[in-house]
């Protein structure tokens, strides 16, 4: 049976994408497991960004993490690379997101968008995971009383019926693979086996709109309809 960071490998695998000789950044890095596994497998460069500070110092002692060439794994938000980190614009040639995207609110998901635009190199990929019923179960029994818990999963944890859980996380699906549209030319949804439901994402456009101008608010992540107002989950430019 393949481990959650093989499962990862084997989607950008079955889209073109190798992590061998490639520069490999994990948002949100956690415990550092895939920022190890893609050294051992070979990875050029391998990076984390975390910005729980707690969790970035324990990830060094752990895993094998302290073989990780130190500067690599950077404490901060991950959309704070563009001002903090400009030096890394262009530089990577896989990005994997998941696992934090349950707790994001519309404004950081857009800048979530810009910062990987931003770090892609143009022929690279972006594994994003994408909000499904285990992943926002999973989440909601782990971290009930999580600081973090100001995004999605607050709103997650007020639904009672599992049948409208599900209309609202194909809704937050659509708002998430429409908002990278405006970014990215390429976008291939995938669904590893009993596990993992994904976009790969890649070449990345030459000329994307102003953050600013991006017409994708909370409305459109709403688990609970404001009267009169109907989610439509579309991004787009004003």
């Amino acid at each position: 049976m393949l481990s959650d960071q093989e499962r990862y490998v084997e989607l950008l695998r079955q889209n073109g994408a190798t992590i061998e000789g490639k520069a490999v950044l994990d948002v949100g890095s956690g415990s550092g497991e895939f920022v190890r596994h893609a050294q051992q497998i070979g990875a050029k460069e391998s990076w984390g960004v975390e910005h729980n500070k707690r969790i970035l110092d324990g990830s060094l002692h752990q895993f094998g993490m302290s073989a990780v060439n130190r500067d690599h794994l950077l404490h901060m938000p991950f959309s704070e690379i563009p001002e903090k980190r400009p030096d890394l614009k262009g530089k990577f040639d896989v990005i994997k997101i998941t696992a934090i995207t349950p707790y994001a609110n519309a404004n950081e998901l857009k800048r979530m968008a810009h910062t990987a635009h931003f770090l892609l190199k143009k022929d690279g990929h972006i594994l994003l995971e994408l909000p499904w019923m285990n992943l926002m179960n999973d989440a909601f029994r782990a971290d009930q009383s999580a600081e973090e818990n100001t995004g999605i999963i607050e709103r997650y944890a007020r639904l009672t019926k599992p049948s409208k859980a599900r209309k609202e996380i194909e809704l937050l699906q659509t708002a998430y693979k429409t908002l990278f549209s405006a970014y990215f030319d390429t976008a291939v949804e995938v669904t590893s086996i009993g596990k993992v439901k994904a976009l790969v994402i890649s070449n990345p456009k030459e000329i994307i709109p102003d953050i600013n101008t991006i017409r994708f608010d909370d409305r459109m992540l709403r688990l609970s309809p404001i009267p009169g107002v109907r989610p439509s989950g579309a991004a787009q430019a004003q």
